[in-house]
């Protein structure tokens, strides 16, 4: 469409003046003054991204430090490919030790309406008991899918499984309680602090 010669606006002129928003709203003296990112985030990381992002990892529990950052074949990119970490010691463990087991991990909204509020210390628990739960029927193979997939995944993971003597489960990784009990569960079963917890 174009516009009239009496200067009106067509609707799609008009939509068109709607599509760009250059007004900036700074956010609250308080939120900034707690915020993660500083002033500058971009330009140090358009310096040195691989380092940025190694600063970054190393803020992270690592059981094994990762020594290669990145490697970068096209069209492929694989970060921090030697090194080995758990992810309940990162996501709730250092947390909880840092004193932060009363914060709210997450708010969980159910289908039906019901409404939990799990805080750091209780979702570690959770993970605990699960992962006393897994050791105890002597579950040896986890194997962590993406349900996005396509089929070829699943019948790769069916030949892994059929390889296996021991027992094995199989998580999808949308499932993040079952993922982090699973790892800890078959990772760090002589650290995990949940070694006294009772499995249900």
């Amino acid at each position: 469409m174009s516009n009239s010669t009496s200067g009106t606006s067509t609707p799609s002129s008009a939509i068109e003046s709607l599509s760009e928003e250059t007004r900036r709203f700074a956010p609250p003296k308080e939120f900034a003054d707690n915020a993660v990112a500083r002033p500058g985030i971009y330009e140090e990381a358009e310096r040195d991204y691989t380092e940025f992002w190694a600063s970054w990892a190393r803020k992270l529990e690592w059981m094994k430090p990762f020594t290669s950052v990145l490697e970068w074949k096209e069209p492929f990119a694989t970060w921090f490919a030697d090194g080995e970490l758990n992810v309940s010691v990162n996501c709730l463990d250092r947390h909880v030790r840092a004193g932060k087991g009363d914060k709210v991990a997450y708010y969980f909204e159910g289908e039906r309406g019901d409404r939990r509020a799990i805080t750091y210390q209780e979702l570690l628990d959770d993970v605990c008991r699960f992962a006393n739960g897994l050791r105890s029927l002597g579950i040896k193979n986890v194997f962590v899918i993406d349900p996005t997939r396509d089929g070829a995944e699943f019948e790769n993971l069916i030949q892994s499984c059929l390889a296996k003597p021991e027992l094995s489960l199989v998580i999808a990784r949308r499932n993040c309680l079952l993922a982090a009990g699973a790892i800890r569960a078959l990772e760090i079963s002589e650290q995990a602090r949940c070694d006294g917890e009772q499995a249900d």
